[in-house]
């Protein structure tokens, strides 16, 4: 279905940058907020051994819009703006059928997962 439908532009780029910047900006959470980002690590971290490795396999469009408003609702719950972020921008390429930008945006995935348990892990180690 891919190659029938019209792939966004690469104007994107800058949506990914962002992105990118943020993961790289990744803030160490609070300690009431560290437990919170390690529960919503341990249920990305399944969600990765299911649901995302599904998605990564079939790029199905509206699966992933569910998976992207599903993850969306977690990061807001545990006020983690990274992964709110996340999923924002993988709902809008979803929502605009851009496969190639929803692809890499999935491929990141796991690498978001670990560095809000590696920022989590950094909170509870920080003296009080």
């Amino acid at each position: 279905l891919a190659q029938f439908l019209q792939r966004a532009p690469r104007g994107n780029a800058l949506e990914v940058q962002y992105l990118a910047e943020t993961v790289r900006c990744l803030p160490i959470p609070s300690s009431e907020q560290a437990a919170h980002w390690g529960e919503l690590a341990l249920e990305l971290r399944r969600q990765e051994a299911t649901d995302w490795l599904t998605l990564r396999n079939s790029l199905a469009v509206n699966a992933t819009r569910n998976f992207a408003q599903n993850l969306f609702a977690l990061g807001q719950a545990a006020h983690c703006a990274p992964l709110v972020t996340y999923a924002a921008a993988l709902t809008t390429f979803a929502d605009a059928y851009a496969i190639r930008q929803m692809e890499g945006q999935l491929t990141a995935f796991p690498k978001l997962v670990e560095l809000i348990e590696t920022s989590s892990a950094q909170a509870h180690l920080q003296p009080v």
